[in-house]
């Protein structure tokens, strides 16, 4: 980015230069002229502006653009007045390099779906995965289960496989290690050492979430690119709603007329999953319906407003159903039609192969036996 900007100024001073009525020269003596003070004498460690010091910073400006001079060229210019085919030049260069400048940053700052959606439901998961309960236990009731090792373990191992943007690798490094002394120390059954650790890395965990978050949202909010992978997405993002417990909280809001303190946290999360997959257009509109109810639903519980709840989560438990039946449909079509693609490529070289073999029978090499063909007597 500091370099497009140092490009643009560049490009400004030049423009103003070709515009100028006469002597574009002139334009740097009269304001060097300005610029001297004639009343109060420069201090002794400050440098006055001299034609050695110009060169130098035009060659750093030069050196950031990517705009070649060579020193006969240098000299000539700052001996000589600069024409307006010189200058257009100069300009047409540097919009050149402004362009690719921006194409490249760009380029550096726009995320993929494919790594999007990763990073989307690896906070999904992780935010499962139970570290605040756990965490809970071991402090307050000093306890270590079986199974927690493990499940600390799982959770360590999804985060390794996530293509974390830049902005968040290290804190992935760093919770990565914090979970894999966690479960360590649970298969070691050292609940003197697990306890610090499983606090630290509960604090840490919240803090790497918030993070992700945020960069979810700002890439939900740009332009995401394409990649493959697109029925895989949909896939896990379906798995995932179905499980998100949507059928229990309804019944619990009408029955019960209860809301956990948890339960706006899980519906903004299931919505937040359906922001960053690129679904197909028979899906589009039915997806983005889904989601508006389900941020609908993620306030009223937050606001804890049973009246406005209950409805609209029973509205989103028959939604999420007609969609998961869509999406399913959907993933079994493109199963099929990605079979019959294969199938139909096998063919297709299959059909090649045989075709070179005749054309390799009916013209042989140098040296070979043409095939003989038997007709019969």
């Amino acid at each position: 980015m500091k370099r497009i900007l140092v490009a643009m100024a560049a490009l400004v001073l030049l423009v103003a230069l070709a515009l100028s009525p006469s002597n574009p020269a002139s334009l740097f003596a009269q304001a060097n002229q300005q610029t001297q003070p004639t009343s109060t004498p420069a201090p002794e460690h400050e440098h006055m502006a001299t034609p050695e010091a110009t060169a130098e910073v035009s060659a750093e400006v030069s050196a950031e653009v990517s705009v070649e001079v060579n020193e006969e060229d240098a000299d000539m210019h700052m001996e000589e007045e600069p024409t307006l085919d010189y200058l257009h030049t100069r300009i047409h260069d540097l919009e050149a390099t402004v362009d690719e400048l921006y194409a490249a940053h760009r380029a550096a700052h726009t995320a993929t779906y494919d790594q999007v959606n990763g990073v989307n439901v690896a906070i999904y998961l992780l935010d499962s995965a139970g570290l605040h309960d756990l965490e809970t236990r071991l402090v307050n009731e000093g306890e270590i289960l079986p199974g927690d090792s493990g499940n600390v373990a799982n959770v360590a191992r999804l985060l390794t496989t996530v293509d974390w943007p830049e902005t968040l690798a290290a804190e992935a490094a760093d919770l990565i290690t914090m979970l894999s002394d966690v479960s360590t120390a649970l298969a070691d059954d050292d609940l003197e050492t697990v306890s610090p650790l499983s606090t630290a890395a509960h604090t840490a965990y919240h803090v790497f979430s918030h993070n992700a978050q945020m960069w979810i949202t700002e890439a939900a909010a740009a332009e995401i690119t394409s990649a493959p992978g697109q029925a895989n997405r949909v896939n896990t993002a379906i798995y995932l709603l179905d499980g998100a417990g949507l059928h229990d909280l309804a019944e619990r809001l009408v029955a019960d007329e209860e809301i956990l303190p948890g339960d706006s946290g899980a519906i903004a999360q299931v919505a937040r999953l359906l922001t960053t997959v690129d679904w197909p257009d028979e899906l589009t509109d039915d997806a983005t319906a889904l989601h508006e109810t389900l941020s609908s639903l993620a306030n009223a519980l937050a606001d804890d407003d049973l009246d406005a709840a209950t409805p609209l989560a029973d509205e989103a438990h028959d939604a999420q159903h007609d969609f998961s039946h869509a999406a399913q449909t959907w993933l079994a079509d493109h199963a099929e039609g990605a079979m019959h693609s294969d199938e139909m490529h096998s063919d297709e070289m299959h059909s090649d192969e045989m075709h070179s073999d005749e054309m390799h029978s009916e013209n042989p090499a140098e040296g070979e036996t043409p095939t003989e063909h038997s007709h019969g007597d």
